[in-house]
């Protein structure tokens, strides 16, 4: 009798401790499945490393203003480049010189006038440059030209012309920019009126 006694006094001990063994197996793994929850941080919340980025997050950030890209239909230079090729041509120099590139506008086909480029000139502050192809798209007249050169300059917008790889910023360069076009005009392979297609060339 007292072997039977103790040998289920030792089953009875032994399922104690196994009911323990798994209480605390399981409370273990409950544990480590919290701790795995809090340690992984949620989206959005302020444990998340993974922050997204918004432009007005830095109070004294300033915003880069874009580079309006100015297009024409009509030739100049005495060729007629079509506008699609003249915008990738501004969006690849905005790119290589680190500029952020603004879609472009296209100018009226009525000739030796300029009611978009005006339009440009009202809307320069807005802009940290104004890009187009050639000097020769400038109007022909030099007081007019001369004028809206100095209106955009007035507002701190600087004007690129990337066949003359030229920057204009100030308007101590106006002159240059005079006797660049005055050279333009002189060479021989300028057309004063005329419409080669530039398609047909390349």
């Amino acid at each position: 009798m007292k072997q039977k006694q103790c040998a289920g006094q030792s089953i009875v001990a032994s399922q104690v401790c196994s009911h323990h063994s798994r209480t605390l197996s399981a409370g273990s793994a409950l544990i480590t499945y919290q701790s795995r929850l809090v340690r992984r941080p949620r989206w959005g919340s302020q444990f998340s490393t993974h922050k997204k980025y918004h432009p007005m997050a830095d109070k004294n950030s300033v915003p880069q203003k874009a580079t309006k890209a100015y297009t024409t239909p009509r030739s100049f230079g005495g060729f007629q480049i079509p506008i699609t090729l003249q915008s990738t041509t501004l969006r690849n120099y905005c790119e290589k010189n680190n500029l952020i590139f603004h879609l472009h506008v296209v100018e009226n086909q009525i000739p030796n006038t300029f009611l978009v480029l005006e339009a440009l000139v009202e809307k320069a502050h807005q802009y940290d440059g104004i890009a187009m192809c050639s000097v020769s798209m400038l109007p022909s007249d030099r007081e007019y030209r001369r004028s809206i050169v100095k209106r955009i300059l007035a507002h701190g917008c600087a004007l690129h012309f990337t066949f003359e790889q030229t920057v204009i910023s100030s308007v101590g360069q106006t002159n240059e920019l005079e006797e660049l076009i005055s050279l333009i005009e002189i060479s021989p392979y300028h057309v004063i009126d005329g419409s080669h297609s530039l398609t047909n060339l390349l």
